[in-house]
């Protein structure tokens, strides 16, 4: 039962990295993206 509370905490930490990752990292790729696509055209 040890190993597996470990490994659902791990798999809960990673989704929650990757979670916090996204939206940060959503926010300005989003904003980049737009200005890329603004100034060659």
């Amino acid at each position: 039962m040890g190993t597996e509370m470990e490994m659902v905490t791990a798999t809960e930490i990673i989704m929650g990295t990757t979670m916090v990752m996204g939206m940060t990292t959503n926010l300005p790729s989003r904003s980049k993206k737009r200005k890329r696509l603004d100034q060659p055209r």
